[in-house]
């Protein structure tokens, strides 16, 4: 999250948002909403209330999530969605000098034109590194002191 708001940044935009459910939020452990609030706070940019949808699921309401817009008018949102045609009909219901640039932290994500690639691809490479280990030193079981492993995303600009 501290990178894509670095990143918008450093293309000119001031008014970052997110936009999220609760659900989702949660599953994050509150990540997003914690690095939006740092950015707000000491990054440099205009504060923009994060959107966090009380629906259950990935998906945000469509009528709130248009009066959020409206109501904090972000240059930019971080999102996540997963009914992406009913996303972008949102957006194109939105007169197009309010309609704001859409970013994602899990790209490709369409409809964002910019966003973090996760890079899945390393994430498995490095499961497996770290399971062939496991297994030449004999390691069985869940560890009493678990490790997490962290692999940096990159950002990516589309179209």
């Amino acid at each position: 999250m501290l990178r894509a708001c670095a990143e918008l940044k450093r293309s000119g935009l001031r008014r970052i948002g997110l936009a999220l459910t609760q659900e989702w939020d949660k599953r994050v452990h509150h990540c997003w909403s914690a690095g939006l609030a740092w950015q707000n706070l000491f990054g440099g940019t205009t504060p923009v209330v994060p959107f966090i949808d009380v629906q259950a699921g990935p998906n945000i309401t469509s009528t709130t999530f248009r009066r959020w817009i409206e109501r904090e008018r972000p240059d930019v949102v971080l999102c996540e969605t997963y009914d992406r045609g009913a996303f972008s009909v949102m957006l194109k219901a939105l007169p197009a000098r309010r309609r704001p640039m859409i970013a994602t932290l899990n790209w490709p994500n369409p409809p964002a034109s910019a966003g973090i690639d996760q890079r899945p691809e390393r994430i498995g490479a490095v499961a497996v590194e770290v399971l062939a280990g496991m297994l030449t030193r004999g390691e069985k079981g869940i560890p009493a002191q678990p490790n997490t492993t962290m692999i940096d995303g990159s950002w990516v600009i589309g179209r």
